[in-house]
């Protein structure tokens, strides 16, 4: 009988079972929240996965498995970003109590005259008023429900546009964890003005997931991800000019 060779000892994760052949093979170690292995509390897989995602998003990246569940990068985008409105909230509350604020009364029962709409608007108040707590404690009923919807319809809004530029390869529990991962710096958009600069962010990071997990081109990553922000833009002016429209015919009427 021939010698034989000794063979190399198993690796950690077996890249033919848990990655579909047309994913990127992991490099480097998986983040600490979805690593069944992890030796480190819950506070420092936070932050260690936190910190990789802000500072180092290429080799985080490229080190995620496909086999993974999407639970618990969805339960952290969600807690961001509810975190994120809820911390945004409190700030514009503060800042309506400290500074002098327009009278929304008259604002809103002008508004209402102009498309005839029949409401009480001083029963209304308390809800649509920005600067009342009973606007705050709505908002915090409602933000659940809102970001829960909000999350889910992006993801098949982004998951679409990347159907079309043929820019995500792995399966769609990896899209979703690549998306919820890249909302990480949303938790810093409740800081006035200066939450346009985190949303940038996000999007750069949800890119950089396409190129380094999604095995995509740059090109078809900006595709990707500047495609429903053009399609909700057009929307939207669409829907102001309509709104104008109305207006204007219903004055004139």
């Amino acid at each position: 009988m021939e010698p034989t060779l000794p063979t190399e000892p198993p690796p950690r994760y077996d890249a033919q079972q848990t990655w579909s052949e047309t994913s990127a093979l992991p490099v480097g170690p998986e983040p600490p929240i979805e690593d069944p292995q992890y030796q480190g509390n819950a506070i420092a897989a936070v932050v260690t996965t936190a910190k990789r995602i802000l500072f180092d998003p290429k080799n985080f990246f490229s080190s995620l498995h496909e086999e993974r569940s999407a639970t618990s990068a969805v339960i952290w985008a969600l807690t961001i970003m509810c975190l994120s409105q809820l911390l945004a909230l409190l700030v514009g509350l503060v800042i309506f109590q400290l500074f002098p604020q327009p009278d929304y009364s008259e604002m809103f029962r002008e508004l209402f005259e102009q498309f005839n709409i029949d409401a009480d608007i001083d029963s209304l108040m308390p809800l649509i008023d920005p600067s009342s707590p009973g606007f705050f404690l709505a908002r915090v009923i409602t933000i659940p429900v809102t970001t829960i919807m909000s999350f889910f319809v992006s993801v098949l809004i982004y998951y679409l546009a990347a159907y079309i530029w043929k820019s995500f390869k792995p399966r769609f529990s990896t899209f979703i964890r690549v998306y919820a991962f890249a909302q990480t710096p949303i938790i810093f958009g409740w800081v006035p003005y200066l939450n346009i600069i985190f949303v940038v962010w996000s999007m750069v990071l949800f890119g950089m997931g396409l190129v380094y997990c999604g095995k995509s081109t740059p090109g078809r990553a900006v595709g990707t991800v500047l495609t429903p922000l053009v399609f909700c833009c057009a929307c939207a002016c669409a829907a102001m000019v309509v709104a104008i429209a109305i207006g204007g015919i219903a004055a004139s009427g």
